[in-house]
Formats: C-alpha cells, structure tokens, sequence
C-alpha cells in the first residue's frame, strides 16, 4: 500500500503518524507522545515495533475534545 494511499478498514478510514500529524497540525512526535500516554485512542500494526495507526473519527473526536481546528477549518474551507 502505498503512503499517499488510504487505508480503509471496513467504512473506516486509518492515517499513519504522518498523515495524521499533519491532519491536527502537530508534529508527529507529539503526536506519538499522546499516543504512548493514552490521550489519543490508536492501533498498533505489526506488532511491538510496526506502524501506529490511527482511526479518523478519533482524531476527529480529539480535536473537537480539545478545540484544535482542522486543517480545514485554519484555511476557511468549512
């Protein structure tokens, strides 16, 4: 699967670190760092040492949690 490609699972979407980084506009550190500490839901792919991925609708849910404007929003498409 290539990385501009999307990973849907079922009817639901899955980003990589970097899609999702980029999405809520936070480095991908960070983001991992929410992740490891358990204030973002995510699914590890491959086991202990494979990809972190995380569902859409979660980080959606995140960011209307937080307040944290999408992309989107920062650019006035919404």
């Amino acid at each position: 699967m290539g990385s501009r490609e999307k990973k849907d699972v079922g009817l639901e979407r899955y980003l990589t670190v970097k899609e999702a980084a980029e999405h809520i506009r936070v480095s991908a550190s960070t983001l991992r760092h929410w992740a490891r500490e358990g204030y973002l839901p995510h699914h590890k792919v491959g086991g202990q040492k494979g990809k972190i991925l995380f569902r859409e609708a979660d980080l959606i849910a995140f960011m209307s949690k937080h307040r944290v404007p999408s992309s989107e929003e920062l650019l006035g498409r919404v």
